[in-house]
C-alpha cells in the first residue's frame, strides 16, 4: 500500500516530467528529459537538406505512432533526422531524414495534449509528450526553417473542411506516400491544427493559461516557444529578399499565412491579433479566447491527483497485457472531435458554449482582485511577458517589410498588412489604457528595435499630452524633444496618465544618450525640471475614476515619484559624462527596448529610411 510520502514523490515526479528541462535556447543542444531517456542531438544548428523517409522507414515508424508508442516512434525518428549530423558541413552537406508532414503536426499536438501532459496517468505518457517536444527541437536546429514540410505541417485546416483530409490527398503519391497516413484521431480529428481556429486563438488561449491555469501553461509555454522558433526563423530567412520590388515572398512565410486566416487589410483583424497577444484571463478574454481541447483545463479530481498509476508489468502468459489494452487517450475526446470535425463552431458560438471555463473570473474580480496583483503576475510571468514581447516586435517587422515592398513596387492601395505606424498606433490603443505598473512593465521589456521603440514612444505621448505642442516628432532630435515634449505634463490630473509620460521620457532619454544623440546642456536641464515640475503640480488624483481604482492610482503615484527621480538622474550623468557614456545606476529603470535590442538588416532600413519604410 502506497505511504503519503510516496503520493508527494509522485506528484513531484509528475511535475518535473511536465516541465522538462529542455529549455536550451535555438542553437544549442537540448538535455535529455530524464536520466533514462537517451536522445541523439545535433552537435551544431546546422540547417542541412532534407529527404522523405523510405517506405519502410515510414511503416515502421506510422506502427509505432498509430499504436500511441510516440516515446518509441520519435526516438527512431529523432534518430533517422541527426544521424549523419556530424559528418554533416556547409559545403558538403547530409540529407536529414524527414517523416511526412502530418507526423510533424502530431509531435506538434502531443506537446500540449490533455491525456498525455496535465491529465496523464503515468509518467511513460508524459515522457511521450516530451519526447515529441525534443524531437520538434532538434527538428528547429536542422531543418530549413523554409522548408515545404513545415510550411504544410503548421498549417491550420481551412473551415468547411478536415486539415488531413486535404493533406491526404498531397500524400497519395505514387510511391505509396498514403498509405502511411496517420489514421488516429489525435492525428486527425483530434489535432491543435483542426482543434483550433488559427494561431491567434491558440495565441490567446495560452496567455489565458499564463493568468488563469498555470498547470496548463507550463505546456502551452513550450508550444508557443517552439512554434516563434520556427516562426521567426522562417521569417528571417526571407526577410533579406524583401529588398527586391518583385519579391512576393512574405506570403509564404508562417507569419503571413497566420496573419491572413482572416483579412490581414482588416483593422478588426488587427485588433483581434493584439487582444490575443494581450489576453489576461479575464471574464472578456476567456470568452473570446475559449480552451482548444474540450475540458483540457479542468482540474483531476484529488485522488487521480494523488496517485499515477504505475504501469502493470507484460505477462502474456497469464493474461496480464499491462496497459497495451488500455485507449483512453483516444477514447476520452473522440465525440467531442467528431462533432468538431464536422463542423467548426463560430467564434461566438464557440465563446457561449465554452464561457464556463472562465467562470471563476468574474467581471467584480476582474475590476477589484486584480488591481492589487503584482503586475508581472497579471501577466502571466516573466515567460508570458517575453513571449508576448516577441509576438509584438515580429508583428512590427511584419508591417515594415510589407509596407516598404508596396512602395518599392510604386503600390498605392493600402499595405499588405499594416503601416508600421498604424500598428504604432493600435498598439497606443491597446497599451495606453493599461494599468501604470503593467504599462511600465510593457515598457521596460521591449523587445522593439530602438529606432522602433522610438516611434512606438512617441506615439504613445499622442494621447496623453495636451494640446499645446503643435508639432509631432515621431524621432525627436535634442531641440525637439526639449522644446515640444520634455516640460509638458499630461492632459488629465491622473497620476497614472503623468506617470506613463514620465516613463515614456525616460526611454527616449536613455535611448538619445546611447546614440549620442543628446549634449548637457542648460535648455536640457530647463526642460527636464520644467517637465518634473509641472507633473507633479498637475497629477492630483482624477475625482472621475472609480473609487475601486483608487489602488492603482496609489502604485502610479509612487511610480511617478520615482520615475521623476531618475530622470533628473539621467540629466546629471549625461552632465558629468565625457566623451564615453557612462554605464547607468543598477537601480535605473533601463527600457530593455534600449539595452537589448539587436538590429536586424529590417531595423538599419528603418532607421536609415525612416520616413519611407514607416510611411510616416
Amino acid at each position: 500500500m502506497s505511504s503519503p510520502a510516496s503520493f508527494v514523490t509522485a506528484r513531484q515526479a509528475q511535475s518535473s516530467l511536465l516541465t522538462p528541462d529542455d529549455s536550451s535556447p535555438p542553437g544549442s543542444e537540448p538535455e535529455p528529459v530524464s536520466d533514462d531517456f537517451t536522445y541523439h542531438h545535433p552537435q551544431a544548428p546546422l540547417h542541412r537538406p532534407t529527404k522523405p523517409l523510405t517506405y519502410q522507414l515510414r511503416t515502421h515508424s506510422l506502427v509505432y505512432l498509430d499504436g500511441q508508442q510516440y516515446l518509441d516512434g520519435f526516438t527512431l525518428l529523432d534518430s533517422l533526422l541527426v544521424a549523419g549530423n556530424s559528418i554533416s558541413t556547409p559545403e558538403n552537406p547530409h540529407p536529414a531524414l524527414l517523416p511526412p508532414p502530418q507526423y510533424l503536426a502530431l509531435a506538434s499536438t502531443l506537446i500540449v495534449y490533455p491525456s498525455l501532459t496535465t491529465k496523464a496517468k503515468s509518467f511513460d505518457k508524459q515522457k511521450a509528450a516530451n519526447s515529441a517536444l525534443h524531437y520538434l527541437r532538434n527538428v528547429s536546429k536542422v531543418v530549413d526553417p523554409s522548408s515545404d514540410a513545415l510550411q504544410t505541417a503548421f498549417a491550420f485546416a481551412t473551415p468547411g473542411s478536415t486539415r488531413r483530409a486535404g493533406r491526404g490527398r498531397g500524400e497519395d503519391s505514387p510511391d505509396g506516400l498514403g498509405e502511411t497516413k496517420l489514421t488516429t484521431n489525435v492525428a486527425n480529428a483530434g489535432s491543435i491544427w483542426t482543434r483550433a481556429e488559427d494561431f491567434w486563438h491558440i495565441v490567446g488561449w495560452a496567455f489565458n493559461c499564463s493568468v488563469a491555469y498555470k498547470n496548463r501553461w507550463e505546456r502551452w509555454k513550450l508550444w508557443l516557444e517552439l512554434m516563434l522558433d520556427f516562426v521567426e526563423a522562417d521569417w528571417n530567412k526571407r526577410m533579406p529578399l524583401f529588398s527586391t520590388a518583385n519579391s512576393d515572398d512574405h506570403i509564404a512565410t508562417l507569419i503571413w499565412r497566420y496573419i491572413a486566416s482572416q483579412e490581414p487589410q482588416s483593422r478588426t483583424t488587427r485588433r483581434r491579433i493584439l487582444r490575443a497577444i494581450l489576453a489576461d484571463g479575464t471574464s472578456k478574454a476567456m470568452k473570446e479566447f475559449t480552451e482548444v481541447f474540450k475540458d483540457e483545463a479542468k482540474e483531476r479530481k484529488q485522488d487521480e491527483e494523488a496517485v499515477i498509476k504505475v504501469q502493470k508489468p507484460l505477462d502474456i502468459d497469464n493474461d496480464e497485457f499491462g496497459d497495451y489494452d488500455l485507449s483512453e487517450d483516444e477514447d476520452a475526446v473522440m465525440e467531442d472531435t467528431t462533432e468538431r470535425a464536422s463542423t467548426r463552431p463560430s467564434r461566438k458560438a464557440s465563446r457561449q458554449k465554452e464561457s464556463s471555463t472562465s467562470s471563476e473570473y468574474s467581471s467584480d474580480e476582474d475590476e477589484d482582485g486584480r488591481e492589487a496583483r503584482d503586475p508581472v503576475e497579471r501577466l502571466g510571468g516573466m515567460d508570458a511577458i517575453k513571449l508576448r514581447q516577441r509576438l509584438l516586435h515580429l508583428l512590427v517587422d511584419v508591417a515594415a517589410a510589407t509596407g516598404h515592398l508596396s512602395k518599392a513596387k510604386k503600390m498605392y492601395s493600402p499595405a499588405p498588412f499594416s503601416t508600421a505606424d498604424d500598428l504604432f498606433d493600435l498598439y497606443t490603443e491597446f497599451l495606453r489604457p493599461l494599468p501604470t505598473s503593467v504599462f511600465s512593465i510593457f515598457l521596460s521589456t521591449s523587445k522593439l528595435d530602438p529606432s522602433a521603440q522610438a516611434r512606438l514612444n512617441t506615439t504613445l505621448l499622442i494621447p496623453l499630452l495636451p494640446a499645446n505642442p503643435s508639432e509631432y516628432y515621431p524621432l525627436p532630435d535634442q531641440s525637439q524633444f526639449e522644446e515640444h515634449y520634455l516640460p509638458f505634463a499630461a492632459n488629465t490630473h491622473s497620476y497614472g496618465d503623468n506617470a506613463k509620460i514620465s516613463l515614456i521620457f525616460e526611454s527616449l532619454f536613455i535611448q538619445m544618450m546611447k546614440n549620442n544623440a543628446l549634449q548637457p546642456s542648460k535648455e536640457l536641464r530647463q526642460a527636464v525640471e520644467e517637465g518634473v515640475a509641472a507633473r507633479q503640480a498637475k497629477a492630483y488624483g482624477d475625482a472621475r475614476r472609480k473609487q475601486r481604482r483608487e489602488s492603482e492610482e496609489a502604485a502610479a503615484k509612487d511610480i511617478l515619484k520615482m520615475s521623476q527621480e531618475r530622470l533628473l538622474g539621467l540629466v546629471e550623468i549625461l552632465e558629468l559624462s565625457s566623451d564615453d557614456l557612462p554605464s547607468l545606476p543598477s537601480n535605473a529603470s533601463t527600457p530593455r527596448g534600449v539595452n537589448q535590442a539587436i538590429s536586424s538588416p529590417l531595423s538599419s532600413a528603418i532607421s536609415d529610411h525612416d520616413i519611407d519604410a514607416m510611411e510616416h
